[in-house]
């Protein structure tokens, strides 16, 4: 049970565990706990008692307090978190540990913890360091921990591989039901509900943990699109997966030089909204008001058509465009064109 007081800024916590056992033991755990905050200093005091035990027939009882306390601060516009705790048991002994902890990275994407604990009584000392780092393709860890009597040393790598018709993605993490994002070809593109997800140079990504028979979001950190990429929908929400698939999200992307027209004409003040405009491929664009046209095309240089109908009469032009003698602004050329 947990009871919010002081208009929701601490709350008491009960707990109750009773196992009763087919050979006749019973072990039973007791737990009250308060926890509060001084602006941003949060603590908390936990009371446990305990009595019985599994295998056998001992009825001892313990106890043991616990006073923990956690100060945020921030250091080179880095959030870090200082924590001491304190406690002791039955016997008397009292163990005291002090652990500093914060984040690094892009995004914050790696972590770290370092820690020093010490206990009277024949408890000794302990401590150690830690730190984590999840990137687009893997996580990785390390740590180093010791007593009195040990010393410990650890490093890893996991991950996840995926081959699709796509191509091959790696991945931090593969959950019983995840989504694969096709952004065809644009590198680096984050995902907005993705922890640390981006696509590889196939325009792939993983994101895990994703709800089966549910409608998901799934939607593009527009900032991170290359210059020369263009994604019409940044935002899919119908993606209802089953159990335990790997469910494709196409964002449809386009890579090519995009282009921005002011388009003149030699008879006509305005050429009509929605005049068709075909590439020399067959691609087909619509024209804009005040005269614009906005299209992504694969081809540096090329002739574009334009049709449309007035007063029941077909009319067409033409025009021909070469951006690479142009400079773009943000990945975008503006190009004035006489089409004639």
């Amino acid at each position: 049970m947990t009871q919010p007081i002081f208009n929701n800024s601490s709350s008491i916590n009960l707990n109750t565990v009773v196992y009763q056992y087919s050979s006749g033991n019973k072990q039973q755990s007791y737990n009250a706990g308060f926890n509060s905050n001084i602006n941003r200093i949060t603590y908390s005091i936990y009371y446990t008692y305990s009595k019985g035990q599994q295998f056998n027939h001992d009825n001892k009882s313990a106890y043991n307090l616990n006073l923990n306390m956690s100060v945020p601060f921030d250091l080179f516009e880095r959030s870090m978190h200082v924590n001491y705790g304190i406690s002791t048991d039955d016997q008397h002994r009292t163990l005291q540990t002090a652990r500093l902890s914060g984040n690094y990275g892009e995004s914050y994407r790696g972590n770290w913890d370092i820690y020093q604990s010490y206990g009277d009584k024949g408890v000794g000392y302990a401590g150690g360091l830690s730190t984590a780092y999840r990137s687009s393709y893997a996580v990785m860890n390390a740590g180093y921990a010791y007593s009195e009597h040990s010393k410990n040393l650890n490093y890893g790598i996991s991950g996840a591989f995926v081959g699709t018709q796509y191509g091959v993605v790696l991945a931090p993490s593969m959950q019983e039901t995840s989504a694969l994002i096709l952004t065809k070809g644009a590198q680096g593109v984050g995902v907005i509900n993705g922890q640390s997800v981006a696509t590889n140079s196939s325009g792939l990504a993983i994101v895990p943990g994703i709800a089966p028979y549910r409608k998901n979001t799934l939607a593009i950190d527009t900032k991170t699109l290359p210059e020369d990429t263009e994604i019409e929908n940044n935002i899919i929400n119908n993606v209802i997966p089953t159990k335990g698939a790997l469910i494709l999200a196409d964002f449809e992307a386009k890579k090519g030089y995009k282009i921005l027209f002011k388009l003149k004409h030699s008879t006509y003040k305005e050429l009509p909204v929605g005049a068709k405009a075909i590439e020399e491929d067959g691609a087909t664009h619509l024209v804009s008001n005040f005269n614009t046209l906005y299209l992504v095309t694969e081809k540096p240089t090329g002739k574009i058509k334009i049709n449309w109908k007035n007063e029941g009469v077909y009319e067409s032009c033409s025009m021909d465009y070469n951006v690479e003698h142009n400079l773009s602004n943000n990945g975008l050329y503006l190009i004035n064109s006489d089409c004639r």
